[in-house]
């Protein structure tokens, strides 16, 4: 059964306890543009200026990756634009689920292909980057999951 107080109009029947606070629609706008700039450039720096080819330590193989990478920053620049227009909580989630997944894959293809090349350091880069990627497929998997289980739960609060 879902209670309200007067100063908390909404607590979920599942904790007993309010929703998160929101930040203000315009604060998270701002946030949705900013997030839409930056992919963008990544997307002219990785392709266009200076490259991926500057880096050193990237071998020609980063070119099967560099399309799978493309395509996750086009498709979190169209979530973000679209939480530019509306951004319930079940639709945030739900986006944010997608755009986890589709790290979870470039991250997967990274792994496979892993486009590196650090046989000119010292350092052991190699088993620090697979740790890394393999740490950030851990949460990619943690945040398509947990913004699924929010999606469910806000559509069902619907």
């Amino acid at each position: 059964m879902t209670t309200t107080t007067p100063s908390n109009p909404v607590v979920t029947e599942v904790t007993g306890t309010p929703p998160k606070e929101r930040q203000p629609v315009g604060m998270r706008r701002f946030g949705y543009a900013v997030a839409i700039a930056l992919n963008i450039a990544f997307i002219f720096v990785i392709n266009e200026w200076p490259g991926w080819s500057s880096v050193p330590f990237l071998t020609d193989d980063t070119e099967v990756v560099i399309p799978i990478l493309n395509a996750a920053l086009v498709i979190s620049i169209v979530v973000n634009a679209i939480y530019l227009i509306a951004d319930p909580r079940w639709l945030r989630a739900l986006g944010d689920a997608v755009t986890a997944a589709v790290s979870f894959i470039v991250t997967i293809v990274t792994l496979r292909v892993f486009p590196f090349d650090f046989s000119a350091y010292t350092f052991d880069w190699t088993l620090l980057v697979q740790v890394l990627l393999g740490v950030g497929l851990v949460g990619c998997l943690v945040g398509v999951i947990a913004n699924l289980v929010t999606f469910v739960r806000e559509v069902g609060n619907g």
